[in-house]
């Protein structure tokens, strides 16, 4: 993943978390429905893949994302 993405990726995480490691299982379907659909998808690997702990989350939230 480009540093460009990372930094595009942190922008969003940054209106709900300092940083990604201070993000709360609470704010992640806030941080990924405030970013544009085309990112939703990558974003939510991206936060899963550098926290593991978030995983169940962001998956219950593209789906629910989908479903709508």
């Amino acid at each position: 993943m480009s540093n460009r993405r990372i930094a595009k990726f942190n922008s969003y995480i940054v209106i709900a978390a300092d940083n990604l490691q201070k993000l709360r299982i609470c704010d992640v379907e806030r941080v990924i429905t405030w970013a544009p659909a085309r990112d939703r998808a990558a974003l939510a690997e991206y936060i899963a893949a550098q926290r593991p702990d978030l995983t169940d989350e962001t998956r219950d939230v593209i789906a629910y994302l989908r479903g709508k």
